[in-house]
Parts: structure tokens; sequence; C-alpha cells
């Protein structure tokens, strides 16, 4: 068993360090839920591409699975709900008050 299986994360970073202190939160076993808009993360379009993916995206961004979260929406769906994090990893101070709302919602 890995040390952080059973630890939940939500994961509201781009570019580099958000992403890369995530992924090693989960090759040390925690579920870690990547909140990208719905546009998807800037990443994904950064070079080298081989086969349509980013090959940068991917290595940041092994071993999560993604969850895009929309603004202005007042309801949390299932899968959002059931992605109730334990911690959370974000870069931005702006991405705060996305959090907020995030945790505000799940309360409802």
């Amino acid at each position: 068993m890995k040390p952080l299986a059973g630890i939940r994360v939500i994961e509201l970073a781009n570019f580099i360090a958000g992403p890369l202190a995530a992924t090693l939160l989960a090759d040390m076993g925690a579920d870690v839920i990547k909140v990208e808009p719905p546009a998807g993360d800037m990443a994904r379009a950064l070079p080298p591409i081989r086969s349509g993916e980013s090959v940068s995206f991917a290595a940041l961004n092994r071993n999560k699975r993604s969850l895009v979260l929309r603004a202005g929406v007042t309801r949390v769906s299932p899968t959002a709900r059931a992605a109730s994090p334990i911690a959370a990893v974000e870069k931005f101070s702006k991405i705060k008050s996305t959090l907020n709302w995030y945790v505000d919602a799940l309360r409802r």
C-alpha cells in the first residue's frame, strides 16, 4: 500500500509547480483530482505534441483524474460532490475564490 492511499487531493493549478506537486502526491497514492476550466488546462497545448497530446501535460498529470468546474454553476453534480477533497493544491490567489465557492456548494 502506498503511503498516501485514501487521501483525496483537489488540484487547482496549471503549468508546472502545482501540477508537479500534485503528481508527486498521486505517485505516492493520493487520489488527485485536477480541476480544469471548460477550455482545458493551457498546458494541454505545450509542445512537444505526440499523437495529438502534449508530452509535458501527460508527464505532469499522470495518475490523476480530471474534473471541469464551470464558474456560475450553482449546483454541484454528484461526480463533483464525490470529489470532496481532504487537501488542496492551488497556485493562484484568485483560485481561492473558486475553491471557496466549491466548498460552499458542497455544503448545500
